[in-house]
């Protein structure tokens, strides 16, 4: 079978794509769900493709770890208010990680990827509906629709 797109990486990497994989899966099996897994995936091999890859110094599980807490922090993992919901701290004890190790991940990772709340890209399926910028963008595009059908009206009264 073959890989998605999204998740083809260099030759080169593919062994630490693969061990890093293998424990953001199990992780998200186990606390998370099937959403956070796949987008770990997309995650990890989208900074195995940058060149050189910052994944090739550090031990697998700090990565996994930031991976993680970076999908996380734009998808608002730690809040209550949104499940799956878990502390960062909880993170960090579950993947054996020190809290400045993990959280130093995470921000290098946000930081290569332009990870942010507002940047649709890493933004979880499930959360896409909801998202302010979807709802702004959906009230904008009707907007310009009321906007179009408004001119064409007017235009024949004059």
């Amino acid at each position: 079978m073959t890989k998605p797109a999204v998740e083809t990486v260099p030759k080169q990497m593919q062994f630490k794509f693969d061990e890093i994989t293998a424990i953001t899966d199990a992780f998200c099996d186990q606390h998370l769900n099937a959403e956070y897994a796949d987008m770990s995936r997309q995650l990890t091999a989208a900074l195995c493709r940058i060149d050189p890859s910052p994944l090739l110094k550090g031990k697998a599980k700090s990565w996994a770890c930031g991976i993680v807490h970076a999908l996380g922090k734009v998808n608002n993992l730690y809040s209550h208010y949104h499940p799956p919901y878990m502390k960062a701290s909880e993170l960090y004890e579950l993947f054996s990680v020190g809290k400045g190790t993990g959280a130093a991940k995470s921000k290098e990772i946000r930081q290569l990827m332009n990870m942010h709340e507002w940047n649709l890209n890493w933004c979880l399926p499930s959360r896409l509906e909801k998202h302010p910028l979807t709802s702004l963008a959906s009230a904008e595009r009707k907007l310009e629709i009321q906007r179009k059908g408004y001119l064409k009206r007017s235009s024949r009264l004059y």
